[in-house]
């Protein structure tokens, strides 16, 4: 049977050609040519075109061949690689969104989907989770702004899902971001007015939103014999470029020179005029230069009172 374009296409997708070599990336670059050189070396033997043991490739064939060498691409980051598992069988095969954010978002949540049922009515609650089953609709009266259409969708945590509803006002405000499998942290009030509970989403936050809004402080580890002097510049020029709220600390681990097997550590404070954002690429920048295990993003943690409302 023929293989077309479209079933190598999920073939790669679903990472059923991993074994063959290169990365997926790659792999649907060639898509197009791999499938010509092999419509090429079928006419040619249609015609007759064999070598002369009959099993040898041809000059074209090898010519073909050559043309579907792997071009050069970065692979595909995880959640592109999840999102195409997904397109192809329905479901999440080697791992999930969540598995993979997890730590992420648990670090603003302060309420679960599980725990909902059994919290009161209008109660304010914050949840982190991942986006699905967007339906847009309308209401029959604008608001006050004139706004009309509203959303629904489902938030996803670990623990369960439930329904979300953005209003038109906020939805005119930050609807943009409600996308499908989005990470998203929301907050909002219960409205139990359903047989299941379901959340009024007054606020929506993206993670880099709710790193840039909550992140205190920002703690950047150097280490002796790791990071080099250089080191020290290049992430003061990434800590100038992103100026922002966000205090910063500075932890240098060392040794004691006379005593070799004594572990120092010293903790600066910059100036205060030294604050900084804390976006993704402020993130991505100074990863780039010092290494993602030493830098840490400090969140306080608000506790619940019994109820389920946030402690203020």
């Amino acid at each position: 049977k023929t293989l077309n374009k479209s079933t190598l296409e999920i073939l790669i997708k679903a990472g059923a050609l991993n074994s063959l070599g290169g990365n997926q990336a790659q792999l649907m670059l060639t898509v197009e040519r791999a499938v010509q050189s092999a419509l090429n070396i079928h006419r040619d033997r249609a015609r007759g075109q064999k070598s002369l043991f009959g099993d040898e490739p041809t000059d074209e064939e090898s010519d073909s061949a050559e043309e579907t060498s792997l071009p050069e691409a970065e692979d595909w980051p995880r959640a592109q690689k999840l999102g195409a598992e997904k397109e192809v069988f329905g479901f999440y095969l080697t791992s999930h969104p969540l598995a993979e954010m997890g730590t992420a978002l648990s670090k603003y949540a302060q309420n679960q989907t599980n725990e909902l049922a059994e919290m009161d009515d209008r109660v304010e609650v914050i949840l982190a989770g991942m986006v699905s089953s967007i339906k847009m609709a309308a209401t029959k009266k604008p608001s006050k702004n004139g706004n009309t259409r509203y959303v629904n969708f489902d938030l996803e945590d670990p623990h369960g899902l439930v329904r979300c509803i953005m209003w038109p006002e906020q939805f005119a405000s930050m609807g943009e971001k409600v996308k499908l499998e989005a990470m998203v942290i929301i907050k909002g009030k219960i409205d139990k007015r359903g047989r299941e509970p379901n959340v009024i989403v007054d606020q929506l936050l993206t993670l880099n939103d709710a790193r840039k809004q909550f992140t205190d402080r920002l703690a950047i580890n150097f280490k002796r014999g790791v990071h080099s002097r250089q080191d020290m510049v290049n992430v003061h020029d990434v800590l100038t470029q992103f100026p922002g709220q966000t205090e910063v600390i500075l932890v240098v681990d060392s040794v004691d020179q006379e005593k070799p097997n004594t572990q120092l550590r010293y903790v600066l404070n910059p100036p205060g005029s030294l604050r900084v954002s804390c976006s993704n690429e402020f993130e991505t920048q100074l990863t780039a230069v010092i290494g993602q295990s030493h830098i840490h993003f400090h969140t306080p943690v608000k506790k619940k009172s019994t109820n389920g409302s946030p402690v203020r």
